[in-house]
């Protein structure tokens, strides 16, 4: 069974996404140090995979040296980032990421606009699709969909847009908007019931396509994610809700190793849950 778990490094976002359930955004940042610091424990209970988010992790201060401490550490890395900074850390990421996941919520503008994306995410997703993967093909990049009330008859002009690209990504990931964070407050604007998202997103699944469609209920999310916040207290999802869990700069080794033990559950509906991650 892997280890992984969601490093949430920083809660600031360049982007105001109304379903945003990510970390929260008045949450101080840890330091490199202090970060690198709980790396090495990580390492030593044999954690296997970091994703690295946030908010958007590419305005983290030292990003470039986090990434490279974490791919000198032997654990790998998947970054998930709305790609508006990919430019800027572009020479770290295609040399130690190994996955990268970016947004795509919307066919055109408008829809882009309406899911309170910035209108262009659809111009600097392409972009970003076809830089990776005209530079570093062996790159997973995978493609993120929140589906909702907004957007989920647009689905299949996504799909056409990501098939009929130049560069294909290797993953499409379709989540249920969840009321959770941001989205809890703004449920009405995007929540759907899920029975209309998998009859939705089951039709993308028809006939031929070259990328993997992989979806993901707000069920499935339950007790299957361990996330570190920027102030690195330990956060599980369980019945809707996050859990403070622990502090991993407070915890020792042993109590980390402790804890991974007392999370399988997690772990296994984790990894099923990100099994398109696994190397071919």
């Amino acid at each position: 069974m892997i280890r992984m778990l969601d490093l949430q490094i920083i809660g600031k976002c360049n982007l105001r996404c109304n379903f945003c359930c990510g970390a929260p955004k008045n949450i101080q940042e840890r330091p490199l140090g202090d970060v690198q610091k709980v790396i090495d424990k990580l390492k030593a209970i044999n954690v296997e995979r970091i994703v690295i988010t946030g908010g958007e992790p590419l305005i983290y201060q030292d990003i470039d040296k986090l990434i490279k401490y974490i791919y000198d550490c032997g654990i790998e890395i998947y970054l998930s980032t709305n790609a508006y900074f990919l430019d800027k850390h572009f020479e770290t990421i295609i040399k130690y990421v190994s996955c990268i996941g970016i947004p795509l919520d919307g066919s055109n503008n408008f829809i882009c606009s309406a899911m309170t994306r910035k209108e262009d995410q659809l111009n600097v997703t392409i972009s970003a699709i076809n830089k990776i993967k005209s530079t570093n093909p062996k790159i997973k990049v995978k493609i993120g969909t929140v589906v909702s009330k907004i957007n989920i008859d647009d689905l299949q002009n996504i799909k056409n847009i990501l098939c009929n690209n130049d560069y294909i990504p290797d993953v499409w990931r379709l989540y249920e908007f969840s009321p959770l964070g941001d989205g809890k407050i703004n449920r009405e604007q995007f929540e759907i019931e899920t029975k209309d998202f998998i009859e939705a997103t089951n039709k993308l699944k028809e006939g031929k396509c070259p990328i993997l469609i992989s979806t993901l209920t707000n069920e499935d999310s339950n007790d299957a994610y361990i996330f570190i916040h920027p102030n690195m207290n330990i956060i599980l999802l369980t019945n809707d809700e996050y859990v403070k869990v622990g502090n991993a700069s407070e915890m020792s080794v042993d109590e980390l190793e402790d804890l991974f033990q007392n999370q399988l559950t997690t772990l296994k509906h984790q990894e099923n849950n990100r099994k398109w991650l696994k190397k071919e």
